[in-house]
């Protein structure tokens, strides 16, 4: 499976998702930091990603569930290698 770029992952878990885990990890660090003004926009207008169909791009259903059975295939081949040891 090819590797996915950042805002391929936030379409995929979610913009609002993204959002909420920013916001929670920020609010540690000890300089204080903005969310992302991208993912703030986003999830102002709606668009979060897979489940909307609308996210950084555009995805129809067929694609984001052809995606979704990639990462399925790769993870669960990973798993298997690292049970077997092989």
């Amino acid at each position: 499976m090819a590797a996915m770029g950042v805002l391929e992952n936030v379409d995929m878990i979610g913009a609002d998702l993204a959002l909420a885990i920013q916001k929670g990890v920020l609010s540690y660090l000890a300089d204080k930091h903005e969310p992302s003004a991208l993912l703030v926009k986003l999830v102002d207008e709606g668009k979060l990603g897979f489940k909307t169909g609308e996210g950084y791009q555009k995805w129809t259903f067929e694609q984001a569930d052809a995606r979704n059975r990639a990462l399925r295939e790769y993870l669960i081949g990973v798993t298997k290698e690292r049970s077997t040891g092989k």
